[in-house]
């Protein structure tokens, strides 16, 4: 690749073999599962087993293969032959992972799918740079098509709901495993969730406060601003470079859109913030919405931060002053009435601003 110069495929190869194996750590360490154990093992391994990090390897290179060939090839069987090739290469490796006794069935198949969705992701997401530097404002996927790109979301979404949270009380079983867990991999785990949890849409107002009980106040508010401002980014940049039409058809039957996007013509960076500290629409559909408008990512990205600042640290002050209260068995009034307060102070700035925010958006 690089003696052809072909740079936006070695990005790709690049992001999808190294984002694919750093997903794969995060998911063991998520779900701690050990190794099938026999009499005369053929193979003795020592880290986790689920998902299969061999086989996860084995999708993303040879899909980054497969794909580059077929965009190389014309010829209907050329191509089918080029994805035959790599689904055969990935049947192998998967066979030889149980056929070692290195894993289970569903230890390859849990890898052979959320390995799937982000070699989608990386494929969909270098190929809208591509036809963004070529000077093409919208575009219709060739490499992928809309569809797949759908399958491969909703298929990530499927692995991070099987996996991630597996459990009906699944902000417990996080925090649970977060407190079992070293400071930095906890917190690189915490944010990775955060952000899929915005891509999913999931309630963000969780996310603040189980940091504040796993983490402390000081600690809790480093980790939740990047993880904050990486989940508002994340569907800003798909709704506005891999579903934006899709985006769009639904935003134009909100009637809050269009003032919206009226608004942020005149001045982006203040009603991004505006917009953020208003409850008119939950959060992650905030970011979509944003996305189809004109405003630039960095402006976005700080203004987010700034919008969301106040919410995010009264409710990770909520989060770790409830640890330090329960966690103490002899507290006092004084801790109590210390939390109320931070209650009572998250409720009633977030019913200020809110009010500010409408007025000056003129949202009613």
């Amino acid at each position: 690749l690089a003696r052809m110069r072909e740079k936006y495929w070695i990005l790709t190869l690049w992001l999808a073999v190294g984002g694919g194996l750093l997903l794969n750590w995060l998911l063991k360490l998520s779900y701690e599962r050990a190794r099938p154990r026999f009499d005369d093992p053929l193979l003795t391994l020592t880290t986790y087993s689920f998902p299969s990090g061999h086989t996860a390897g084995a999708v993303v290179f040879y899909g980054v293969l497969a794909a580059f060939l077929v965009s190389r090839f014309h010829q209907p069987w050329k191509r089918l032959a080029c994805v035959t090739g790599a689904v055969v290469a990935v049947a192998l490796v998967a066979f030889s992972r149980m056929y070692l006794g290195a894993h289970y069935l569903s230890d390859v198949l849990a890898a052979i799918c959320s390995s799937t969705a982000w070699l989608v992701l990386c494929l969909a997401s270098v190929h809208a740079l591509v036809r963004r530097n070529a000077g093409e404002r919208r575009y219709e996927p060739r490499l992928l098509e809309w569809h797949w790109i759908a399958l491969g979301l909703a298929l990530g979404a499927v692995v991070a709901a099987a996996l991630l949270l597996p459990m009906r009380d699944w902000s417990a079983q996080l925090q649970g495993w977060l407190e079992r867990t070293a400071l930095v991999p906890a917190m690189l785990v915490f944010t990775a969730i955060y952000v899929a949890g915005a891509v999913l849409m999931m309630p963000a107002w969780i996310f603040p406060i189980v940091a504040g009980v796993v983490f402390g106040f000081a600690w809790g508010i480093a980790v939740t601003l990047v993880a904050a401002t990486l989940a508002a980014v994340a569907p800003f940049l798909i709704a506005r470079y891999l579903i934006h039409d899709s985006v769009e058809r639904r935003a134009r039957r909100n009637p809050v859109f269009k003032s919206v996007d009226d608004a942020v013509r005149k001045e982006p960076w203040k009603v991004v913030a505006l917009i953020r500290m208003s409850p008119v629409l939950p959060s992650p559909a905030k970011s979509y919405f944003l996305g189809l408008t004109r405003v630039d990512a960095p402006t976005y990205a700080w203004a987010s931060l700034l919008g969301m600042l106040p919410g995010l640290v009264l409710k990770v002050y909520v989060g770790s002053a409830g640890r330090e209260l329960l966690a103490d068995s002899d507290a006092g009034a004084l801790k109590a009435a210390l939390l109320a307060a931070g209650v009572a102070a998250t409720i009633a700035v977030t019913v200020v601003m809110s009010r500010f925010a409408k007025r000056r958006l003129k949202l009613g």
